[in-house]
């Protein structure tokens, strides 16, 4: 016996034993043997002994069938959790080849682990092949295997719930339909609801049953999910197609608008989202109907989230969620945190309770108000597109807390969750996305604490064979490449980031690893790659010297255009828009006020802003120019495979044109079609204040005085400037500071490209006039949107408001 690069090799003759083991049966009743088999061995065997019976024999011995002549190492796992002879405690493991030719090739066992699972595996006899949801029916097909009797018996269909197993009996007590067994292919329609219940979220078991016997009879297969979607949902549009991969997870949608980002990521809390059961105070309530059973929402948090996702998504900003419980002492909370999760002080984000008929109810709930909101063809509310469900589960118990579970038990409860979003997110809308979300510990995990942390390859493989087994469905990945030492800039040497799939870490570095793993035909859903996104990544600094910084931005440059010559690769957001040192992280484009308590206050721009801010344009290689000396190169081909110069500008830079103070301006202005945009709380027209005739706006805010705050006005249609280019207006600052300096920034849109001017005003003068020369901007002519701002150049918190009059387009 050989060890070789880690792996135990072995000739089919030999044996594998793993001596004093001494593991307790029913924690341990899943073994998982990862072979290389390079030889045309078809079958191995797994024997054990136990600490009451220290033979060898029938009794205590499993057949693996194996993948001859298979290039690729493969896991079997063997399940014995229904297994007699699996019992009290393991003291020793045998692997004995079953090579019947008597050759002698090469077995490369990598690897043997243990682990617990809560059900007993289920022997199908044939295949549930389809599960069709139309409007009003669902479809159930599937065949026995040929060669199985059937004289005498028939085939019952059950409904389980998605917290219910089909390998207990007890949940197969009434079928849903009976019908003969008169041939080995079957078909059962049912109506799709029962009363107010719609049985598109549950899971359909067929068993065949002798017509004299009692009991569930056999299993044909695995129960099985909606396969087919027959009914359109509610929504209709094409995914968008964002610019560039560029995204920022987002503090403040001014700066993300002033960035130029395709991407945003935002947390969303669920919990929070929703009222509890007995809350009688309603005055800030949102009511939905579901089933038969209202529920009630939080108005303000979706107000809130409203403001922010709209904003960014009216810019044609991709918006990805993360779905996240965070503990609290309400009772709603409660029932939608995991019954197991650790209830310990400290551990914030917890798992999704969808294995309690309540907790199930509940989520689903959370997760249709949802969806309902934010994918509506108007774009009412905002528009998301991705949704990621949990996060970094692969670290499960600091940020999907389920409490102490093997990673197959803690998978079977995940993977349920995650298939609720999917099934919810085909109702409303068939183009959008949902993830599942890990760290970069591919094979290592973040500690070495089994019930606790995984590796997030164990968990791609384990979601993708129970989707599979219960009806494959399109769940992708929301990769975090960050550097392997969360506090080193230099990704470009990471020790850990090798170059193949069984890598303890993949960063920027093995980034290619991660794409062809994904690219396997086992993980194919259908004939489709599931889909990656790098949902969270970023780079620290540790101080604040400029060095630090330009290796920051270099890292940042260096990862994107790895990301960007990957095609496989959707978009890549930056964590953090602003340092969290509370957190201890300093990865933002911005510095944090350190004078201040409160979190997210912006102080000073870093090095990388630049560099972000234009990556995906035409100044691209002259701002990452420095870049490639600090990462030891002197070209980015010798750094990025497929480097392309010629890829890199994705979208215009947006042209600045002259804003200006001209002499007191007075004219009409249509107050109808404004709303408030960033960092202001609401906008109204006052009785006592007025440039001109009767219409001045105004914007009440209170916000970090250095964020551009203020208003925006929307077009029916597109509106022709040519004729009349100046767009005029005057404006008034109150709650002002004579220790600050005040600017007004002016706006006109076309669809995604836009035009600004910016104006240094003293507001101490009262009611100053602007005009914003929009005379060479060549989408003049085709304006659809305006917004006016105002900010300030200090971090103290500015309370006032933004006046606005007179605002009409003129020829000069």
């Amino acid at each position: 016996m050989n060890e070789n690069d880690g792996r135990i090799s072995k000739t089919l003759k030999e044996r594998l034993t793993l001596w004093n083991l001494n593991l307790n049966a029913d924690d341990h009743n899943l073994v998982t043997v990862r072979i290389r088999n390079a030889s045309a061995c078809s079958s191995a065997l797994l024997c054990w002994t136990t600490e009451t019976d220290h033979h060898f024999n029938e009794d205590k011995s499993m057949a693996i069938p194996l993948h001859p002549n298979h290039p690729e190492t493969a896991g079997y796992e063997i399940c014995l959790a229904d297994t007699a002879g699996w019992n009290g405690v393991i003291t020793t493991l045998q692997i004995r080849s079953e090579d019947a030719s008597g050759g002698e090739s090469s077995l490369l066992i990598e690897e043997v682990a243990f682990s617990k699972v809560d059900h007993a595996p289920v022997h199908p006899i044939g295949e549930v092949t389809s599960v069709h949801v139309s409007t009003d029916s669902i479809t159930v097909n599937g065949i026995v295997t040929s060669g199985i009797e059937l004289q005498g018996k028939t085939l019952s269909l059950y409904e389980l719930a998605s917290y219910q197993h089909e390998s207990n009996p007890a949940m197969l007590t009434t079928p849903l339909a009976v019908t003969p067994a008169a041939e080995h292919s079957f078909a059962f329609v049912v109506d799709r609801f029962d009363g107010h219940h719609d049985r598109y979220y549950s899971k359909f078991a067929v068993a065949l049953q002798d017509g004299a016997a009692s009991g569930p009879g056999q299993l044909v297969d695995h129960a099985k999910y909606a396969t087919h979607m027959d009914f359109d949902s509610v929504n209709h549009f094409p995914y968008p197609v964002a610019q560039s991969k560029k995204g920022v997870n987002v503090e403040m949608t001014d700066d993300a608008e002033e960035l130029g980002i395709s991407h945003a990521l935002i947390n969303f809390t669920v919990n929070e989202s929703m009222l509890n059961p007995d809350d009688t105070n309603r005055l800030d309530a949102i009511p939905f109907e579901l089933e038969g059973q209202t529920y009630y929402f939080n108005k303000t948090y979706y107000e809130t989230m409203d403001h922010k996702i709209k904003l960014l998504s009216d810019n044609g900003v991709l918006i990805t969620i993360v779905l996240i419980l965070i503990k609290d002492h309400h009772r709603i909370t409660e029932i939608m945190i995991h019954p197991e999760a650790a209830r310990i002080e400290g551990l914030g984000v917890h798992g999704f309770n969808v294995v309690t008929g309540e907790g199930f109810r509940y989520i689903k709930a959370a997760t249709e108000f949802l969806f309902a909101r934010y994918t509506r063809e108007d774009q009412k509310y905002g528009r998301v597109v991705n949704y990621i469900v949990g996060n970094e589960i692969d670290a499960q118990w600091d940020w999907q807390n389920m409490g102490e579970k093997s990673v197959h038990q803690f998978v079977d409860h995940y993977e349920q969750a995650l298939r609720l979003f999917y099934l919810v997110s085909r109702k409303y809308y068939d183009q959008a996305r949902v993830f599942l979300s890990l760290t970069n510990n591919w094979m290592k995990p973040h500690k070495f604490d089994p019930k606790k942390y995984y590796r997030g390859r164990d968990i791609v493989d384990l979601v993708n064979a129970q989707s599979k087994k219960h009806g494959d469905y399109p769940w992708h990945v929301a990769f975090h490449a960050y550097p392997e030492d969360f506090l080193n800039l230099d990704t470009w040497n990471d020790e850990q980031a090798l170059d193949h799939w069984d890598t303890p870490h993949i960063t920027f570095k093995n980034l290619h690893v991660l794409v062809d793993y994904m690219g396997r035909a086992e993980l194919l859903c259908g004939h489709e790659r599931r889909r990656i996104i790098l949902s969270e990544q970023g780079f620290h600094t540790a101080d604040d010297s400029l060095e630090t910084e330009r290796i920051q931005a270099a890292a940042y440059a260096y990862s994107y255009y790895k990301a960007q010559f990957l095609p496989e690769i959707d978009l890549f957001i930056m964590f953090s828009h602003i340092d969290v040192p509370f957190f201890g992280l300093h990865m933002g484009l911005w510095t944090q006020d350190p004078a201040t308590s409160e979190g997210f206050v912006p102080l000073n721009r870093k090095y990388i802003y630049d560099v972000f801010q234009y990556i995906d344009t035409d100044r691209s290689l002259e701002l990452t120019e420095f870049a490639k000396p600090l990462i030891g190169i002197s070209d980015w081909n010798e750094a990025i495979p497929g480097f392309d110069p010629s890829a890199l500008e994705a979208r215009p830079i947006p042209a600045s044109v002259p804003l200006r103070i001209v002499s007191d301006y007075a004219g009409a202005m249509d107050t109808e079609g404004w709303e408030r945009a960033d960092h202001a709380n609401h906008i109204y027209i006052p009785d006592d204040e007025a440039h001109s005739g009767e219409g001045t706006l105004q914007a009440e805010f209170s916000a970090t005085s250095k964020k551009w705050r203020g208003v925006q006005k929307r077009f029916s249609s597109p509106y022709n400037a040519s004729p009349a280019p100046i767009l005029k207006l005057s404006v008034k600052l109150t709650g002002y500071s004579n220790e600050e300096s005040y600017h007004i920034r002016v706006k006109a849109f076309s669809g995604k490209e836009w035009a600004a001017g910016t104006a240094l005003i003293d507001p101490a003068q009262g009611w100053v006039s602007l005009a914003l020369d929009l005379s060479d901007w060549d989408n003049r002519h085709a304006i659809d949107r305006i917004k006016i701002w105002a900010a300030g150049d200090s971090t103290r918190n500015w309370a006032g408001q933004l006046l606005i009059d007179s605002v009409a387009f003129a020829a000069n």
